[in-house]
């Protein structure tokens, strides 16, 4: 008899995979990584439709404001 298993959707997998490579590269916590992959998505699912402006600070203090987009 065979285990009936559900499998993930491809975000969901996605989101999963960026959530572990976050805590596993930065040692940030489960809940910080989480928070992270959710803005991840939502900032690539509007940069579909238009643009995205990102402002933060680099590692040397120096601030940084950018306008990115996603080509087609």
């Amino acid at each position: 008899m065979r285990k009936s298993t559900k499998n993930a959707s491809l975000h969901e997998a996605l989101r999963n995979l960026w959530k572990i490579r976050i805590m596993l590269e930065k040692n940030y916590t489960e809940t910080c990584a989480t928070w992270m992959t959710r803005r991840i998505e939502s900032l690539i699912d509007h940069m579909q439709y238009g643009h995205a402006v990102i402002a933060y600070h680099k590692q040397d203090g120096t601030f940084k404001l950018v306008k990115a987009t996603l080509m087609p």
